[in-house]
């Protein structure tokens, strides 16, 4: 039997409003709990980390110098398992500004255990998006980069730069090649710190190359 018309109607309103609802109920309660392959929820991530510097420590505990440089869903043991059979765990790796050092971990989110950790030297991972912001931050507080930022951005978007908003900035790793210091200036010290080669983005897609970011010392360096 074919619906008319108005009971078609009739019926999508309906479900519309139980969508609605529904949708409603979810804000309300929550978050839906994650299962198997469902990836890691923001709060999972959070969780994640704080699980991970609070078994690390007093020193792996300061935010200020530890950052989380990738938080994700761990594979289960036994890839045949079904997908709501094993437990929900995270695959985190956090770096050390101070120690130049990553600790790994494998954190069980549903008994809120560290089951597996190792520190690591030399391990180089890709500029973090968090990073990316905070070296964008010091290069415009620096009183010649940031006077060269904005006055490529006027010359090349043809308006006056006010806030960090208006510029896309990109970032890769930097570290010199294990060779002599010299030659190197302040940058040679990137061999054993976090630094970004920095670069953004004008409104009309071209491309700045502002500066080396040192985020350990947390300034602006030169190449000499």
């Amino acid at each position: 039997m074919f619906w008319s018309s108005r009971t078609r109607k009739s019926q999508v309103a309906r479900l519309a409003t139980l969508w609605v609802m529904a949708s409603i109920e979810w804000a309300v309660a929550g978050a839906p709990k994650r299962f198997g392959f469902d990836p890691l929820s923001n709060a999972e991530i959070s969780r994640a980390v704080a699980l991970v510097r609070g078994a690390g420590g007093a020193e792996w505990a300061d935010a200020s110098r530890v950052e989380p440089l990738l938080v994700l869903r761990s594979e289960p043991d036994d890839s045949a398992a079904p997908p709501v059979s094993w437990p929900r765990r995270a695959d985190v790796v956090l770096y050390h500004y101070d120690r130049d050092e990553i600790l790994r971990a494998v954190v069980n989110l549903g008994t809120a255990a560290v089951e597996q950790s190792s520190h690591e030297h030399g391990t180089n991972l890709p500029i973090t998006f968090a990073e990316t912001a905070r070296a964008l931050e010091l290069a415009l507080v620096s009183e010649q980069t940031g006077a060269t930022i904005r006055r490529q951005y006027r010359r090349w978007a043809g308006k006056t730069f006010v806030a960090s908003e208006q510029l896309d900035p990109q970032a890769k790793l930097f570290r010199p090649p294990p060779t002599s210091d010299e030659g190197w200036g302040d940058a040679a010290a990137c061999r054993h710190h976090r630094c970004a080669s920095l670069l953004v983005a004008t409104p009309g897609g071209r491309l700045l190359d502002v500066a080396i970011v040192d985020l350990v010392a947390s300034k602006v360096i030169k190449l000499e």
